[in-house]
C-alpha cells in the first residue's frame, strides 16, 4: 500500500503589491543669512600678525546699541604705555546715526575730552575702530588709536 500523500499545498496566494509614491521633498525656502550689522558687543583679540604704530592695546571693549537709526556706543580700553607718566586708559560715549557698514561719530570722555570715532564694519566681520581725540582732559593724555575688534558672541 501506498502511503498516504497529503494534498499538495495550495500555492501562496501572491501579495497585492502597493506602489508607494515619492513624497516630493519639501525645502524650504532660502532665507538670507541676517546683514552683518555693527550692534553688538565688540572686543579686541591680540594678534602677532598686527602691527600698531604708537602705544598698542592691552584692552578694548566696544558695545554698540541702536535705537530708530541712531547708534550708541561706549568705549573703553587700556593701552600699554611704558615710556611716559600718563594714564593708558581711554573712555568715552558717542552717539549718532552711521551706515551699515560704518561711519564717522563724534565722541565725547570724562572731563570734556572730545573727538571722533569711525567704524568700518571689514568684510570678514570684524569691525575696524579708530579714534582721534581733538580736545584732552586732564586724564586724557593719548589722542589717537586704531584696533580690529571681533564680535562676542552672547
Amino acid at each position: 500500500m501506498l502511503p498516504e500523500q497529503s494534498p499538495p499545498a495550495a500555492s501562496p496566494e501572491p501579495l497585492p503589491v502597493t506602489l508607494i509614491q515619492p513624497v516630493p521633498a519639501v525645502i524650504p525656502p532660502a532665507v538670507p543669512a541676517p546683514a552683518p550689522t555693527l550692534r553688538g558687543s565688540w572686543l579686541y583679540v591680540p594678534s602677532p600678525s598686527m602691527k600698531h604704530s604708537g602705544y598698542p592695546p592691552e584692552y578694548i571693549e566696544l558695545r554698540l546699541t541702536e535705537d530708530a537709526g541712531v547708534f550708541h556706543g561706549r568705549y573703553r580700553a587700556r593701552y600699554h604705555v611704558t615710556d611716559r607718566a600718563i594714564s593708558p586708559n581711554v573712555a568715552f560715549r558717542f552717539d549718532g546715526r552711521a551706515g551699515p557698514d560704518g561711519g564717522m561719530l563724534p565722541w565725547d570722555g570724562p572731563n570734556g575730552a572730545k573727538g571722533e570715532v569711525t567704524l568700518r564694519l571689514l568684510p570678514t566681520g570684524n569691525l575696524e575702530v579708530d579714534w582721534v581725540a581733538h580736545q584732552l582732559d586732564r586724564e586724557l593724555a593719548l589722542i589717537s588709536g586704531t584696533a580690529t575688534l571681533v564680535r562676542k558672541i552672547e
